[in-house]
């Protein structure tokens, strides 16, 4: 393996493990910024649309299960790639829609039908 595709995966291993511990929606953005996807090498993040980006989404591990042992909870799934959480001692939700991931109050999560 590359030392880029190394670095990336190391990136992307540290993100979860500090997803595994978010208590707020402040957090998962913090950590999904579009300052920590720079530092991703093999990433292009002038794409992403959210308030955060994960660029992992090929690996083993992902953000709903990160978030779920972090204690947060459903509030609706569509599809592994479309979901929204709440987090566990508040009102705020994230928005998963293949990588990108916003930051919302609990009124605005309703997915368009």
């Amino acid at each position: 393996m590359s030392h880029h595709r190394d670095s990336f995966w190391d990136v992307i291993n540290a993100q979860i493990d500090a997803l595994c511990k978010a208590r707020t929606v402040q957090d998962v953005l913090h950590i999904l910024s579009r300052q920590a996807t720079q530092a991703l090498p093999l990433v292009e993040p002038p794409g992403m649309s959210g308030d955060g980006f994960f660029a992992g989404s090929g690996g083993d591990a992902t953000v709903y299960e990160a978030l779920s042992e972090a204690g947060w909870s459903i509030v609706w799934y569509r599809a592994h790639y479309h979901w929204a959480m709440r987090e566990p001692e508040g009102e705020g939700v994230v928005t998963y829609i293949e990588g990108d991931v916003y930051g919302r109050l609990i009124q605005d999560t309703q997915p368009d039908r």
